[in-house]
């Protein structure tokens, strides 16, 4: 079942992409970005992010969408590690992010708590804006290093006939 609706929902949709005519390393580079900003610490960005990215870079959105939706559960699980390396990174107290607790200082100065929370969220950014880069170019290299082990395969295989 789960198998059927991966291969329905990501499988299927890249390769009629490439069905169509889209270059495949235009689809990995879409997949990867797609992936990054799935995790960006700010909830919900992240789908205009990827219009506005994947236009700008003239990606393939349908690739984007595909891995950006895939990504939601990391960008939970990520949340707060991005937050709590972005108060370290600028040296602040980090904030409680108890739900109970965010709760009551919303209750008791909304402003004051928009700006808190705010903060870290933006620092939390600042994060991600510096470690993408990096998991980016690992991503496309293991794509690069995936593509040129597969092609000394197939040269191989000519030589030996």
């Amino acid at each position: 079942m789960m198998k059927r609706i991966l291969y329905q929902k990501v499988i299927l949709p890249v390769m009629n992409q490439l069905k169509q005519g889209v270059d495949l390393k235009t689809i990995v580079k879409s997949l990867i970005v797609g992936l990054l900003i799935g995790i960006f610490p700010l909830l919900g960005t992240t789908t205009v992010l990827t219009i506005l990215i994947g236009h700008f870079l003239k990606l393939n959105h349908i690739s984007i969408q595909i891995t950006h939706y895939l990504a939601t559960p990391l960008q939970l699980i990520l949340i707060i590690p991005f937050y709590r390396l972005g108060e370290k990174l600028f040296g602040v107290t980090p904030i409680s992010l108890n739900l109970m607790l965010i709760l009551d200082s919303f209750k008791q100065d909304f402003f004051a708590s928009i700006l808190m929370y705010g903060a870290t969220g933006l620092r939390g950014a600042v994060v991600w804006c510096l470690v993408s880069p990096i998991l980016y170019l690992i991503l496309f290299s293991i794509y690069k290093l995936y593509v040129f082990l597969k092609l000394t395969k197939s040269k191989k295989k000519k030589s030996n006939l």
